[in-house]
């Protein structure tokens, strides 16, 4: 689609490489639609036109190391494109099951707002659930100018 076209989405694409084995039900941990990754994962989420100073990303991956392996799951952005910086990623926080499986939340800043970002998941891991929430930051002007305007509303409500 158009970025520019005011109905259009932006959308989230991933590719997983090499596709390898899925798994559609692990009988171990009852858990279903696994991925082995001996490769990676490229996902690339589209923004709208960058016009916001900032951008938070936050990716919430639930893996266990591959059998054998002692691996841990790496997640890795792209270099920003000319113009752009990004800071490198954090962990937020960190959780077990208790079958092996981990919960990770991830977390980095990317200046300006791109218009799309990309990072890779990879590492001897098994992955469950990727979840991805973006946050385009405006500038303070802005806030400013939505807390005045919806500071009138609640006014003329009276």
């Amino acid at each position: 689609g158009d970025p520019y076209d005011p109905g259009y989405l932006p959308s989230t694409r991933l590719w997983v490489d090499p596709l390898g084995d899925w798994i559609s039900r692990d009988e171990t941990s009852l858990r279903e639609g696994i991925w082995p990754l001996s490769g990676h994962i490229d996902v690339v989420v589209d923004n709208h036109e960058p016009t916001n100073p900032k951008k938070i990303v936050w990716v919430q991956l639930t893996w266990r190391p591959q059998p054998g392996s002692t691996g841990d799951a790496i997640i890795d952005p792209w270099p920003p494109l000319e113009g752009f910086t990004s800071t490198a990623p954090i962990i937020e926080d960190e959780t077990t099951t208790g079958d092996g499986w981990l919960t990770t939340t991830y977390s980095w800043e990317i200046y300006p707002n791109p218009v799309d970002e990309w990072f890779t998941i990879y590492g001897d891991i098994e992955v469950d659930q990727l979840v991805i929430d973006t946050w385009c930051i405006p500038e303070p002007a802005t806030l400013g100018l939505l807390l005045v305007g919806g500071l009138a509303l609640l006014r003329r409500r009276k």
